[in-house]
């Protein structure tokens, strides 16, 4: 997590585009995934296969006070598994919480 950022929402699971399927099948030990199964980090449970988590576009609307946030920064928003309606609805989230640095 960059540490500058006050808020860190992870609205998709681990998504890799730099990494060719083989390779990852291969190697489920890759450390950062490996590491954050261990720690029982409910959104990486699944590893490399891409998950959204709606739940996650709710938070910035019951914050109260402003906040700096970082979207995603464990993923890639825009793997090409992710849908466009759902890269919508993020930006809709940002977009309806102006209060907030995105």
């Amino acid at each position: 997590m960059i540490e500058a950022c006050l808020y860190n929402i992870q609205v998709i699971g681990e998504a890799v585009n730099q990494l060719a399927d083989d390779v990852k099948n291969a190697n489920p030990q890759i450390p950062w995934i490996k590491r954050l199964q261990a720690m029982g980090v409910e959104k990486y449970k699944e590893g490399f296969k891409v998950q959204l988590h709606k739940d996650a576009l709710l938070i910035p609307y019951d914050w109260k006070k402003q906040k700096v946030v970082f979207v995603n920064s464990m993923s890639d928003l825009f793997h090409p598994d992710v849908p466009l309606d759902f890269i919508q609805k993020v930006f809709k989230v940002m977009n309806e919480n102006p209060q907030h640095t995105f």
